[in-house]
């Protein structure tokens, strides 16, 4: 994933040296990942991103010691940029997601709650987040872990299933019905991210 701007920051990251006025401003690296997995009654399929030009900021608004809540801010993802291996199954996605009408994925980070960890070096967040597919909109809560991966690098990783049917879509099927694309998908989230 190309050079991504994101201002991210959660209770223990927004603030650096004692300063809890300044918020730590982050950038998400090129070895990040967003990969979205579905399967059909013939195989598995998988659509990942790997190119974001676009610069979002994520805004904190409002924070307890364990509670950070966001401004509303978007993370925009081109629908074209996702790339499912095989040019059939691209077209399928691109065309289930009206990628004519509705070009971009929306994903909205809301707020973030810390959870309890049983992983030395880890520290977990229940994330709200807000996700929008073809024009509609559904608030999920996500799961993240978040850990120093070398350093001035940190991975924030978390997953989610969500269903075609939660954003009034139906699954594609192909010739006839005989190949149906089950109605789950599950989006993998992969973040390499490093303050400025």
């Amino acid at each position: 994933m190309k050079l991504l701007l994101i201002v991210i920051g959660f209770y223990s990251l927004f603030f650096s040296n004692g300063d809890e006025k300044r918020m730590v401003a982050w950038v998400i690296e090129p070895s990040s990942t967003l990969i979205i997995n579905g399967a059909s009654n013939v195989n598995q399929f998988t659509c990942g991103m790997s190119s974001y030009q676009y610069a979002d900021t994520l805004e904190l608004s409002e924070r307890t010691a364990s509670y950070i809540k966001f401004s509303p801010n978007k993370l925009s993802l081109p629908v074209v940029d996702f790339d499912c291996a095989h040019n059939m199954i691209t077209s399928d996605f691109q065309e289930t997601l009206q990628a004519d009408i509705y070009p971009e994925i929306g994903v909205s980070f809301l707020s973030l709650n810390a959870v309890s960890s049983t992983v030395p070096g880890v520290t977990s967040y229940d994330a709200v987040m807000l996700i929008e597919l073809s024009g509609r909109k559904r608030e999920v809560s996500i799961h993240f872990d978040f850990w120093e991966k070398s350093y001035s690098l940190y991975n924030l990783v978390g997953s989610k299933t969500l269903r075609f049917t939660d954003f009034e879509m139906v699954p594609p099927s192909k010739m006839m019905g005989l190949v149906k694309v089950a109605d789950e998908l599950t989006i993998d989230f992969n973040l390499v991210i490093r303050p400025l």
